[in-house]
């Protein structure tokens, strides 16, 4: 069955309350009749514990791990690097159908990045419309929540799904360029610091993702955002978005 598919995570996802603006996701493809149904809201990255920012269509994401102390005895010694993370973001979706849909991949891609597309499979559950007088009863319209002579109203619920944006992979080449002759701040084998020549960088990241509800019916919706990479030292930082 439809709903054996449904992963226990994927039932205790977080629900984010107010609403936020869309701005403009620079990817073809919204405003189509499956995002009128599986409607993107909006990324997030609140209650994310990472060093990299994500806003509602934009991101500032490190691509190097700094080196906050040299410590003694240069590279065979005791450096200590800042706190580098992967880059996650809440995408931010409101289920506007009378069905659940259990969204169960979505797509990352860095256009003219020399990057492939990612693919990631997952199992996050868009709870559809509720009546008001009857918390089980599915509904897309008022009119769903005529029960015993008393119409209710149909309420839809906002849910946060969180995916991986850049993985370390995705960052090390983005900080390499397209000829791989960037490199990151580091030492030499001396244990004498170098200076690097990473060059920062914005990118347009599209992201797809693609599920469907009980009946069969497939849902795709196309979104994305603008992020900027650099080298930014987050030594002492205790993350973003907290």
């Amino acid at each position: 069955m439809w709903w054996s598919r449904v992963s226990t995570c994927a039932l205790s996802l977080t629900f984010v309350l107010g609403a936020l603006g869309c701005g403009s996701s620079g990817f073809d493809g919204q405003n189509n009749d499956d995002a009128l149904t599986m409607s993107f809201i909006a990324f997030s990255g609140e209650g994310i514990d990472q060093q990299d920012s994500i806003g509602s269509t934009s991101a500032e994401v490190d691509v190097c791990p700094t080196i906050c102390d040299f410590g003694e005895g240069g590279i065979f010694g005791d450096e200590t690097f800042e706190a580098f993370t992967q880059t996650s973001a809440n995408a931010l979706f409101v289920n506007n159908g009378f069905a659940d849909i259990l969204l169960d991949q979505y797509t990352v891609s860095i256009p003219g990045s020399g990057i492939p597309p990612r693919t990631v499979h997952t199992a996050a559950l868009l709870i559809g419309g509720r009546c008001s007088n009857s918390p089980t009863q599915h509904c897309s319209l008022d009119n769903d929540c005529s029960i015993a002579g008393i119409l209710g109203t149909c309420n839809q619920t906002q849910t946060a799904v969180e995916i991986l944006l850049f993985d370390f992979t995705d960052k090390q080449l983005i900080a390499s360029g397209p000829k791989g002759d960037r490199m990151c701040p580091g030492v030499d084998m001396q244990g004498n610091p170098t200076p690097g020549n990473i060059i920062p960088q914005t990118l347009q990241t599209n992201v797809t993702f693609s599920g469907s509800d009980e009946s069969g019916k497939r849902f795709t919706v196309k979104t994305g955002l603008v992020a900027g990479f650099f080298d930014a030292n987050n030594c002492g930082s205790t993350g973003q978005n907290p």
